[in-house]
């Protein structure tokens, strides 16, 4: 049985090498870290307008916002069974003080519509193949193509996270709607 020695060099390379994938990947990480909480900063405090097919004449505390646009999988993108269940977690404790609604742009709306009615959102939706939601309210790009809003009765954006994704952000939407907190904060980012 042969006894293999490395050479100093060798051994000095491939830790090189790895020490600098882990700098690299690092970095990257941090700037899109960043990237994602610039866009959540320059977000929070808007005041954005509601497309007029869901302008409810009833005045609600605070409405959530589920925007997707362009989902590869409508149903699988839209976790609906936790949305109902959340839905009647808020309405159970607040009441009817929060309003739902769904902005949906999509090649298939059809599916869409006929999943948002399988779960009584329908009423509460909107769906098209071209919506133009993030750009009439001059919401920047680097939010993505699925976030959920936070506003106020001003239509002032409040929050923003999934709250059926993360616990922080289903907390921190809690903290608005049961009156712990009033002003705008910067929520965890999942």
């Amino acid at each position: 049985m042969a006894v293999r020695f490395f050479k100093y060099s060798d051994i000095m390379h491939k830790l090189i090498l790895i020490l600098t994938l882990i700098v690299v990947t690092g970095t990257f990480t941090s700037c899109n870290n960043n990237r994602i909480e610039n866009a959540v900063r320059s977000t929070l405090g808007k005041t954005i307008s509601m497309p007029y097919e869901v302008q409810d004449s009833t005045i609600r505390k605070f409405t959530i916002i589920r925007y997707l646009d362009n989902p590869v999988c409508t149903s699988c993108q839209l976790h609906m069974g936790e949305w109902r269940i959340y839905r009647r977690q808020v309405q159970r404790t607040y009441g009817d003080s929060i309003n739902f609604v769904f902005i949906i742009s999509t090649k298939n709306p059809v599916e869409a519509k006929s999943i948002l009615s399988m779960y009584k959102f329908d009423r509460d939706a909107i769906i098209g193949d071209n919506l133009s939601f993030c750009k009439d309210n001059g919401l920047t790009e680097d939010l993505g193509k699925d976030f959920v809003l936070l506003i106020d009765a001003d239509k002032r954006i409040v929050s923003i996270g999934n709250p059926c994704e993360s616990q922080k952000a289903a907390e921190n939407f809690n903290r608005f709607f049961s009156g712990k907190v009033s002003t705008i904060r910067l929520p965890y980012i999942k």
